[in-house]
């Protein structure tokens, strides 16, 4: 299965997500922008709480999604990476 992560849907919800949602990381409550660069700690990003790598058929499910700056969401994917091998 392809990473539902690049479809033209879960793009189009991912928008509306963070456009809406409270732009407060759900980790560490630091503010977030989404207007920020790409590779910034603080930028907005989707955190999902069941791993689309685990279970794809979930991954455009909102109510398993969190706000969460870069730097979280990042180390909470390299443990889940780790746990991996």
């Amino acid at each position: 299965m392809s990473d539902p992560r690049k479809s033209r849907a879960y793009q189009k919800k991912r928008a509306a997500f963070l456009a809406y949602a409270d732009p407060v990381c759900h980790w560490c409550q630091a503010e977030v922008f989404a207007t920020a660069p790409r590779s910034h700690p603080r930028k907005a990003t989707v955190d999902h709480l069941v791993e689309v790598d685990t279970a794809p058929l979930l991954a455009l499910d909102t109510s398993l999604w969190v706000v969460a700056c870069l730097s979280c969401n990042s180390s909470r994917g390299s443990r889940y990476a780790a746990r991996l091998r």
